[in-house]
């Protein structure tokens, strides 16, 4: 069974794949012309 929501969202793309902005949820980073980013919703499963 996979479990509740998490405030993590997603990232910024770069050189080193994980780059940012860290985007969560209530973030308030202005996204700009140029800047690459990719959604990252998550299923957690609770043990």
């Amino acid at each position: 069974h996979f479990g509740g929501p998490s405030t993590y969202c997603g990232h910024g793309l770069g050189v080193s794949n994980d780059e940012p902005p860290v985007l969560f949820t209530g973030d308030r980073t202005i996204l700009r012309p140029g800047m690459y980013i990719t959604p990252e919703p998550g299923l957690y499963r609770h043990p």
